[in-house]
């Protein structure tokens, strides 16, 4: 046998722990030693504390060893030994000392206080302590028993600490528990597998829809029982409140396989706010098909008629409008709403109702029937009620309703009601109506499928088969010929059921059936054994064909005979916090199943810290614990160990943990790293890469200045060789691997921004002749106008060089120069009237502005009539007389004079247009001139779209001929050079900033970057835009961007500009936390949850606030204190101050 210890337990109401056979000197190890170094007392017992308080940096647990058991459960006056094994399971016989941990202090309990040492861990297994203490053991005891507990406390804990060499601690748990809570758990367990027997053939809704009614019907809502809430007052005794209710019910659908979850919240109002009472209340959620769906047997209990189904299969939405959810809405289920109604009300309800009319309608009788018909609230029970009695009359039928009784309301779902039918069809008629007889034969007694056999042909639908209940047999009627038919009987646990058929025009001989199904074998439960592979997988086997299994999130699934790698749910918060998972295994033979095997899976073990790396001789040896595998890092390929030494392991780094065993997941990984291998160093030579320099060119700079973009650096080409020791050759492998780091090569951008020069074009000066002025009269008819030439260089740069060079200069127009026009007199003065220039003398022919207009223009016919510019066709010669070349002449135009006309603008009546002529005399087509836009034949274009190939863009030609600018033209904006706007933004002088796309049309209802364009294209300002893409509310600030992590006008703003609704913000300026509501504003001078809202929106700390009804004290995380004291105030359960 190992060393065993007796420790006599005994506890008051305070705590936990007694020890009478103890040792009265220095509570410490008689040896202190760590690392080879003694230390003193104080310093041990400081490294102690630090142990149970999971701090293993001084003291460490020694490799491999464990206890016998996972935690000592003791009854009063009950004895159990304790063994200290080593790696191999061998009892550890020299070299322990053992100690009692206890959780108050220890003079409460030991008559002897010269032993005590006192310690005060902060934490300890998730819960603070005040004040501790550890006691040594006297060594001469060989077992631990239990005292019998004073006070009302049920269960005590405490812990066993052994020390091993002085150096090394072990702790395992003790739990005490009162002897009457001893016989409660054993009453317990035999109403729990009376309850659990009735449910195992069931399916998972069913099983909650059971556990739902059993539990509304055999408890007692007592407030004698308020805060003490075991299965034995709720299972046993019937009495509980929500609590009670809430944790025996999870109880039942932990042992059924079911996911089950225990939930708290607030009650709300009945009103339209909805605000909290304050009040605290316990309820459920279970998976179903990996589905959530809230259950709350203890308001199921609260109907004076009977159960309430409205708290069964509940949707999220339901509940929150009595209650504080705090769940997301992450898989909800909606599959099941209506399944905890009875099953015929849910078969009735999952027809239409004039389809719920047609089948009882089929299945009358001659005579009086009673039939049953289902109304949910949607279709207003209190009318149609009446107008369902209407459908069961049909012309020509011998239907009459003589009454009609609402059976049960279903509160906030619908009503059933039974009405009374007659079937007055003439008996003469009836006796006329087909005699069949039938038959019933078990032909699968596993899956209680039944045989009807007919003498005659007919047709039957599941809804013409019930059973003696009134409910529809099945619905898996299946048709083999006009005479034979099978059935499955489901929804039923009686061994014997009777059968019964109705259909119109028939007569039924022997219509009731008895059947009597096999009574099935008990089924056993499955043996599974699940065994960890990594820290969330493992392999489930010894399994059988007939077996299901579910993974924790409430989805069976169908098992076969060979090992199956898993990955249970960890996601659910079990309460036991050493279960991280649990598999629920089921067999399942016909429609009945086993009772759920429960498989807990524990957390698993800590990292092999203990691995240790050592030299051996010619290579290197690695020490671990029996149990360990290996891998190399990053491969998963992890390799079982059979010794717990590993010799000449190459280079590397490895991974290193406890394997995964029955119930409990693989360790978390502990990675060596071997830095060289067994006996020769690798050789590592490096060669510099020198960086090279490129060129780019950037027209944002200066020609020819130089700027560093991007640093170079040498790279570096390292050769590795490693030398691997090959135990079969007896040699070393050679491999070399060669790595480069590559040189950043350098970047140099050098300035080609182009030069532009401008140069004035002075303006031509045209004398033009006239005969109806006077001989040294002369007038300007057209103000000459400077142009604009300006010439543009180009640079480019050698990518390898830097050298810049020119790569082209490019002249352009900017501004055309506008010839000046003067007309002088050629008319010689009659000497005998002398007008005076300003006269004139009637007879003058003023060349025509183009606003004017000039009439006498003849141009020739357009392209298709030919007008010399038609290759095509062949012109007559015109003679150059100046008095018979008058109007248009190829693409020339000449006046009056016989002059051909240059540089000017002509009117021609003809063509109803403008043309000008160039200074060579041809007129100008597809070009500019001035603000004009001149088409093909030279037509100035006018109240029309032109788009420009130069300028790759559209303008609008207004009536007068002049380009339009800064205004809207249908959906389109000119800019202020003419252009169409688009890709990108524009202003208008009339309203603001839009945006448009690449063709011209406005954005609206879209953001753009940081701006929101709303109808017409507006840019939102100083407003609030709701986005139905981001289902959120946005604040457009004066600039046009959306407002971010920022308030506004007591909204928040998130950093996407998303307004918050319905949860926490931390505010860095105000340092502190608000709570927004759901319509997003912040909340204030109320409670959410366990934190206080102040009148300015920031959560409460450190200081007290009176709510309107009491005083609370909210501590540093913001939490109201309670069971606690808070200077010389005391703060009760729910954090109130006490008188």
């Amino acid at each position: 046998m190992g060393i065993k210890k007796k420790v006599i337990l005994t506890a008051t109401a305070a705590s936990i722990l007694t020890g009478v056979a103890i040792q009265q000197e220095i509570l410490v190890p008689s040896v202190y030693a760590t690392d080879a170094k003694v230390m003193d007392k104080a310093t041990w017992i400081d490294h102690l504390k630090k142990y149970l308080n999971n701090d293993h940096q001084y003291i460490k647990s020694y490799p491999g060893f464990h206890f016998d058991k996972n935690e000592i459960i003791l009854g009063e006056n009950q004895s159990s030994d304790i063994q200290l094994l080593d790696d191999k399971g061998n009892p550890v016989e020299h070299d322990v000392e053992w100690y009692v941990f206890t959780t108050v202090p220890y003079d409460n309990f030991f008559s002897a206080v010269e032993s005590r040492e006192d310690l005060a861990p902060e934490n300890h297994g998730g819960e603070v302590y005040q004040k501790a203490s550890l006691v040594k053991i006297n060594e001469n005891n060989k077992e631990i028993t239990a005292r019998k507990m004073v006070g009302k406390q049920d269960t005590l804990k405490g812990w066993l600490v052994a020390v091993y060499q002085g150096e090394y601690a072990h702790l395992l748990p003790i739990k005490v528990i009162k002897e009457s809570q001893a016989e409660h758990a054993r009453l317990v367990d035999e109403k729990a597998a009376e309850i659990l027997d009735q449910m195992k053939d069931l399916s998972d809704p069913d099983k909650v829809v059971f556990a739902y009614q059993y539990l509304v019907e055999h408890i007692d809502y007592d407030t004698k029982y308020y805060g003490r809430p075991s299965q034995y007052n709720s299972l046993v005794l019937g009495k509980a409140v929500c609590e009670g209710y809430a944790r025996a019910f999870k109880y039942l659908m932990d042992k059924s396989g079911i996911i089950c979850e225990y939930e708290t919240g607030d009650i709300k109002s009945s009103g339209a706010q909805g605000e909290s009472l304050g009040a605290l209340h316990a309820w459920n959620r279970v998976k179903i098909e990996g589905k959530w769906y809230y259950v709350d047997v203890t308001w199921g209990d609260s109907s004076l008629t009977g159960i309430d189904y409205n708290y069964l299969f509940a949707s999220k939405e339901f509940m929150e409008k009595s209650r504080v959810v705090h769940d997301t809405n992450e898989d909800l289920g909606t599959k099941y709403l209506n399944y905890g109604l009875p099953k015929e009300v849910v078969d009735l309800a999952s027809l239409p109702i004039p389809e719920q009319v047609k089948e009882a309608r089929d299945s009358l009788i001659p005579g009086q029937n009673k039939v049953k018909i289902y109304i949910p609230y949607s279709e207003d029970p209190n009318k149609k009620q009446y107008q369902v009695r209407d459908m069961f009359v049909v012309p020509g039928q011998y239907i009459a309703v003589e009454g009609l009784t609402p059976l049960k309301t279903f509160p906030g779902r619908g009503v059933l009601y039974e009405y009374t039918v007659v079937n007055n069809i003439d008996i003469n008629q009836y006796k006329r109506s087909t005699d069949i007889t039938i038959s019933y034969e078990l032909v699968d007694a596993s899956q209680q499928i039944v045989k009807l056999t007919f003498d005659k042909d007919i047709d039957l639908q599941p809804y013409n088969i019930f059973l003696s209940s009134g409910k529809v047999a099945s619905d898996s009627l299946k048709k083999l010929s006009n005479r034979e038919y099978t059935i499955q009987i489901t929804d039923n646990h009686d061994q014997i059921v009777n059968l019964q058929v109705q259909k119109s025009n028939y007569k039924v001989l022997s219509d009731k059936g008895q059947v009597t199904l096999a009574a099935p074998d008990e089924i056993a439960i499955p043996e599974a054994v699940f065994t960890g592979e990594s820290m969330n997988t493992g392999y489930l086997s010894n399994l059988s064909e007939t077996a299901e299994y579910n993974l924790g999130d409430g989805i069976w699934r169908k098992a076969t005979n060979e090992p199956l790698l898993v990955s249970p749910n960890t996601a659910v918060d079990y309460e036991n916090q050493n279960i991280c998972a649990r598999i629920f295994v089921r067999n399942k033979v016909g429609n009945h199943y086993s009772n759920a095997q429960e498989i807990k899976i524990t957390r698993p073990l800590k990292e092999p810290a203990w691995i240790k790396l050592e030299k051996s001789e010619g290579g290197n040896l690695v020490k671990f614990v029996t149990g360990t595998e290996y891998s190399v890092k990053d491969t998963n390929h992890w390799i079982a160990t059979t010794q717990d030494t590993l010799e000449n392991l190459a280079k590397g780094t490895y991974e290193f943990r406890i394997k995964g065993t029955n119930n409990t997941f693989a360790s978390a990984s502990y990675q060596l790293t071997i830095d060289e291998n067994p006996t020769k160093e690798p050789i590592v030579t490096t060669k510099e890469v020198p960086f090279s320099t490129s060129y780019q060119a950037d027209d944002t700079i200066d020609v020819g200045t130089k700027q560093v973009a991007i640093a170079g650096k040498n790279g570096v080409e390292t050769t590795t060789t490693t030398y691997h020791y090959n135990k079969d050759t007896a040699a070393f492998d050679e491999k070399t691997e060669v790595v480069t780091t590559p040189a950043i090569n350098q970047v140099v951008k050098v300035g080609t921004k182009a030069k532009v020069t401008t140069k004035v074009i002075p303006f031509e000066t045209v004398r033009q002749a006239s005969q109806d002025m006077y001989v040294g009269a002369e007038k300007v008819l057209v103000a000459g106008v400077n142009g604009l030439l300006t010439e543009t260089t180009a640079y480019q740069v050698n990518e390898t060089t830097g050298e810049v060079s020119e790569l082209l200069t490019t002249t352009d127009k900017t501004k055309e120069p506008v010839p000046q026009i003067i007309i002088y007199g050629t008319k010689e003065k009659d000497t005998s009237v002398n007008p005076t220039p300003e006269e004139g003398n009637g007879t003058t022919n003023k060349p025509v502005t183009p606003e004017e207009g000039d009439s006498t223009t003849n141009k020739p016919a357009t392209p298709e009539e030919g007008n010399g510019t038609n290759p095509d066709v062949v012109h007559p010669q015109v003679p150059e007389s100046p008095n018979k070349n008058i109007g248009w002449q190829g693409d020339y135009y000449y006046n009056k004079y016989g002059q051909k006309a240059r540089n000017e603008w002509i009117y021609d009546e003809n063509y109803h247009s403008w043309f000008y002529l160039n200074p060579d005399g041809r007129y100008a087509h597809n070009q500019w001139v001035g603000s004009y836009y001149l088409k093909d034949w030279g037509y100035m274009a006018k109240e029309e779209w032109i788009y420009d190939e130069d300028y790759h863009n559209w303008f609008f030609i207004n009536e007068n001929g002049s380009y339009a600018h800064d205004i809207w033209k249908d959906s389109y904006y000119l800019t202020q050079w003419g252009e169409m706007a688009k890709n990108g933004w524009a202003q208008s002088p009339e309203t603001g900033w839009h945006y448009f796309d690449s063709e011209g049309k406005y954005i609206q209802n879209q953001w753009v970057g940081d701006y929101y364009l709303k109808d017409w294209g507006y840019m939102a300002k100083q407003e609030w835009i709701y986005d139905e893409n981001y289902h959120s509310w946005f604040y457009l600030k004066a600039d046009g961007k959306y407002a971010r992590n920022e308030w506004v006008n007591g909204y928040y703003l998130h950093g996407n500009g998303a307004m918050a609704h319905n949860e926490w913000i931390y505010d860095e300026n105000y340092q502190n936390w608000f709570f927004v509501g759901d319509n997003g504003y912040y909340l204030h001078d109320t409670w959410v949850g366990s934190y206080y809202i102040k009148s300015n929106g920031e959560m409460a700390r450190n200081e007290w606030i009176h709510d309107g009804s009491a005083w609370y004290y909210l501590k540093q995380n913001g939490q109201y204190a309670h069971d606690e004291w808070i200077n010389s105030y005391y703060l009760n359960h729910d954090g109130k101050l006490t008188d």
